[in-house]
């Protein structure tokens, strides 16, 4: 069992970090004005906020923008015509699940999440998000 939970997170973790390569090597083509309110959201978080570090307004940034803009193209990427279906055709079950599941590495790392209580069997992982969430942290400091 626990070779096989071995493979599955390594296997996980390659292909996180394909998406995580796109998602970060794509900030230009973010929509300026998602760009704008995530400034405009960073900046009165500080001035509410003052006391707030930079990491903590950067993980709701992260959160907000992942959550909100990236997400729903991963685990729905015929919703958006990113992937070529065939007339008729449509994702499997087992895809989208398998998508679900990528979607979380990125998520917990876009805000600096790490998988604890129910999830404690995937902590092994926790290393590999925080190294994550500094590359997502760099990215949404752009």
């Amino acid at each position: 069992v626990r070779t096989r939970l071995d493979n599955s997170i390594r296997n996980m973790r390659a292909v996180t970090d394909k998406f995580l390569s796109a998602i970060i090597s794509s900030v230009d083509k973010i929509p300026y004005g998602t760009r704008f309110i995530a400034k405009v959201l960073k900046d009165s978080l500080h001035e509410k906020f003052p006391d707030a570090g930079e990491d903590e307004l950067l993980k709701i940034i992260g959160n907000l923008l992942y959550y909100r803009y990236m997400n729903p193209a991963i685990v729905a990427p015929d919703a958006f015509d990113i992937i070529d279906l065939s007339a008729g055709g449509q994702l499997t079950t087992d895809q989208r699940r398998n998508l679900g599941s990528i979607a979380k590495m990125p998520q917990h790392a876009a805000s600096n999440k790490m998988f604890l209580g129910d999830n404690a069997h995937l902590s092994i992982i926790n290393e590999y998000l925080s190294q994550s969430y500094q590359k997502f942290r760099r990215f949404f400091q752009t």
